[in-house]
């Protein structure tokens, strides 16, 4: 973007102030969760798989008493030779404590998969309410999409 060149007038302008910058949520981090790298390679077929578990932030308390927690875990697959064998599939885990709400558990599951045409997506969302292992399903929607391999 072009500067315009200084003026006479500019040195009556008062400087530049700190800028501004908003407190915050006040939120705390209280804990976190093992990540951790897994790497398979099957010598027979020629496949190979990748995973990354990572903790997202750990557990967050915000000031008005809700928790959350989120992981996630990111696996890649292929086989030698067969680059249309790869696929990408994601977990998303986030539980939510709400005070007199309640715990919720969301999950989010995509994939991702080719063939020698098209692009194939899927995505799942489903969240339950309640502690865990008593928990019942408030919510679950799935999506599924394909797009062409144009110009790759």
């Amino acid at each position: 973007m072009p500067a315009r060149p200084p003026r006479a007038e500019d040195a009556a302008l008062p400087a530049f102030a700190a800028p501004l910058v908003p407190a915050g949520l006040g939120e705390r981090t209280v804990g976190g969760g093992p990540g951790g790298r897994r790497y398979l390679r099957d010598l027979g077929d020629g496949s190979v798989s990748w995973s990354h578990r990572y903790v997202d932030g750990g557990r967050v308390v915000l000031p008005n008493g809700w928790e959350s927690e989120e992981w996630n875990t990111a696996t890649y697959d292929v086989r030698e030779d067969d680059p249309l064998s790869a696929a990408v599939r994601v977990r998303i885990e986030s539980v939510l404590h709400r005070g007199d709400q309640g715990r919720f558990h969301i999950v989010t599951l995509g994939q991702m998969t080719c063939d020698a045409t098209t692009f194939f997506v899927a995505d799942e969302v489903r969240v339950t309410k309640g502690e865990d292992g008593d928990e019942r399903e408030v919510f679950a929607k799935t999506w599924r999409q394909s797009a062409p391999r144009d110009f790759v």
